[in-house]
């Protein structure tokens, strides 16, 4: 067996969370030259903070994995994501 890394016990915890599932629907083209993905906040479960991990989604193809929030830009209405881009199916 493989080493385990954040995500793998962030996706264990997800499949036992009894709270309602926070979701961010992300751009798959949009990406921060550091590797974050951009979204607006609107577009992501009210109450979401910096820390928290959530569902991501992109909805034109069909696809969903998992992130964590990094920071909110509230002045911008972003929050910066970063996506587990091996969690995507």
């Amino acid at each position: 067996m493989g080493r385990m890394t954040m995500y793998d016990h962030i996706r264990g915890a997800l499949r036992v969370s009894a709270g309602p599932e926070l979701q961010a629907q992300i751009d798959l083209n949009a990406r921060t030259p550091d590797g974050l993905t951009p979204v607006p906040t609107e577009l992501v479960t009210s109450g979401a903070e910096a820390g928290m991990v959530v569902r991501v989604l992109e909805p034109e193809d069909d696809i969903a994995g998992i992130g964590r929030i990094e920071c909110a830009d509230r002045d911008a209405e972003l929050v910066y994501i970063r996506v587990d881009w091996g969690s995507i199916r």
